[in-house]
Formats: C-alpha cells, sequence, structure tokens
C-alpha cells in the first residue's frame, strides 16, 4: 500500500521483483494522481508516469507501464481475492 505524497520508496514484490514506487497529485486538489514507477529488479527499467486515479479512471482500474507491469488504485478497505497489499511504510527511500 503506497501511500499518496509520500517519498518514493524501495518495494520487493518478491523474490525477484523489486520496484520504486511512488503516487503524486498531478497538482495541488487535483482529482488527478499518477503513479512514479522505475522497476530495479530482474530487468531494469527506465521510470515512468502512469495516470492511476482521475475523473475518466474508475477506481480498481488496471494501467499499464511501458513495459508491461500492471498498475491499480484501490480504496483503502477494499478487499481484494486477487491481490495481497504490501505494507511500505518502513520500506527503504529510492530514486526515481
Amino acid at each position: 500500500m503506497v501511500t499518496l505524497d509520500d517519498q518514493p520508496r524501495h518495494v520487493s514484490l518478491g523474490a525477484q521483483d523489486e520496484i520504486c514506487v511512488q503516487l503524486k497529485r498531478a497538482e495541488e486538489g487535483s482529482q488527478v494522481i499518477s503513479a512514479r514507477v522505475r522497476v530495479l529488479r530482474p530487468e531494469p527499467q527506465p521510470s515512468t508516469v502512469v495516470r492511476v486515479v482521475g475523473p475518466d479512471i474508475s477506481p480498481g482500474t488496471y494501467r499499464s507501464t511501458p513495459w508491461g507491469m500492471l498498475l491499480r488504485a484501490v480504496p483503502r478497505g477494499t478487499t481484494n481475492e486477487f491481490a495481497t497489499p504490501v505494507g511500505i511504510a518502513d520500506a527503504p527511500v529510492c530514486d526515481l
């Protein structure tokens, strides 16, 4: 679970998968929220920005990065049988 406007965080998604991710509003007060993400392992990728929340995006809609990683934003407390949230409050800060 990523906190909006937190610093970029280094997240381990599995034994071989690591990313650096950050959620930011497009501008102060905006309804548009983008995920800034960079793959660290297994194949490093350059950082990219993907809109994950906005007036034209339904909650929970999957969005794709240029290299095919799927991202989505869901409201807090939403249950999902397909994905398990990963807590990152204590995850190390990383560079995008």
